[in-house]
């Protein structure tokens, strides 16, 4: 196939979607379906003890890290926008057909993530939730791309 009319971006080119990509759109989908889901459900609810559990090994679950939708997610800020990032970009590839693959030096949009999380570790700041949500999101971007296109070679 030929590429995608996309604009030449440095950190990206445009691809259709690599063959098996459904499997990869449902992973990258699942998360975010399960914390909806969940929310749905109510907190408290045996749904939502579930979730709570299946995230407890991937977030530490701080209530007070947590964005509040009248109560708290079974995920952090961060990790609710990295799921929220990972499902905008798998809903986009399948709605489109096509995404776009990232270059080794979009994996940088992983730095936000680094140093905001690493100077919270360590007690330099406290980052707002809507922070810790963004540094999220702009991680998992570049993580769903490779999911879903695959790296581009050096060309």
């Amino acid at each position: 196939m030929s590429e995608s009319p996309v604009p030449s971006l440095p950190w990206a080119t445009g691809r259709a979607l690599r063959p098996g990509w459904l499997p990869a759109v449902l992973l990258l989908l699942t998360p975010a379906l399960l914390l909806g889901l969940a929310g749905l459900a109510g907190p408290g609810s045996e749904v939502d003890r579930i979730v709570r559990y299946v995230f407890a090994p991937f977030c530490h679950q701080q209530s007070d890290r947590c964005l509040l939708f009248g109560a708290s997610l079974a995920v952090c800020a961060r990790c609710a926008g990295f799921y929220a990032g990972l499902a905008l970009i798998a809903g986009a590839g399948l709605g489109l057909g096509r995404v776009v693959r990232v270059r080794p030096v979009g994996l940088f949009a992983l730095l936000p993530l680094v140093v905001d999380g690493s100077a919270n570790l360590l007690g330099l700041w406290a980052s707002p939730a809507p922070l810790r949500a963004l540094t999220g999101v702009l991680a998992s971007v570049p993580l769903a791309l490779l999911v879903l296109g695959g790296h581009d070679d050096a060309r």
